[in-house]
């Protein structure tokens, strides 16, 4: 058991560490719940991973509104 907690304890990051990737913070956002005109619930990612999902949505809209095509595909 003490081995165990000895383990973990090593494993958890300093949490005033100045030497961490700013792409590996996490930043959290509030989104409306669909069909609720109240209810919010939070999402955290890493700034890495909104990069990444922005980027994504970005490239769908490029394939969707692209000239000369229908749902992405040639006509």
């Amino acid at each position: 058991m003490m081995a165990a907690m000895m383990m973990l304890a090593g494993a958890i990051p300093v949490a005033g560490a100045q030497s961490m990737d700013p792409d590996l913070k996490v930043r959290c956002v509030r989104e409306d719940v669909i069909g609720s005109l109240t209810q919010k619930r939070r999402v955290c990612h890493t700034v890495r991973e909104w990069n990444d999902i922005q980027g994504r949505a970005t490239d769908e809209m490029h394939r969707i509104i692209q000239p000369g095509t229908l749902n992405g595909l040639n006509n």
